[in-house]
């Protein structure tokens, strides 16, 4: 009768034990995952600045108006961004990311 009790006791605490150990590695692998979607996120930041800059260069002086109208709203919903041009400096503010972004065009 002792070692049953002794036997059910171990299989209890040797569950818990797995239990823990099972929810540490599924919090760290949801851990992994949100630093991947972050980083993805800001990935896709680095290509928005690329596409503006490429864009800029490939505009004439005539047609810049538009190219910073076209910007400020087909890029920034396709992005999900906010982007304010000033002259020649570029904002680019992302409120899911919380960050803010300033760049120049050449």
């Amino acid at each position: 009768m002792k070692g049953s009790g002794l036997f059910v006791l171990s299989v209890l605490l040797l569950a818990a034990v797995l239990i823990t150990y099972f929810e540490s590695v599924r919090r760290a692998q949801q851990e992994f995952g949100d630093v991947y979607t972050i980083d993805a996120k800001y990935a896709r930041l680095a290509t928005l600045r690329n596409v503006i800059q490429r864009s800029y260069e490939k505009t004439d002086r005539y047609h810049l108006d538009a190219w910073k109208l076209a910007v400020q709203t087909t890029l920034a919903d396709e992005y999900g961004v906010s982007i304010s041009i000033n002259s020649s400096k570029v904002t680019v503010s992302s409120d899911e990311l919380r960050v803010r972004s300033e760049f120049y065009v050449r």
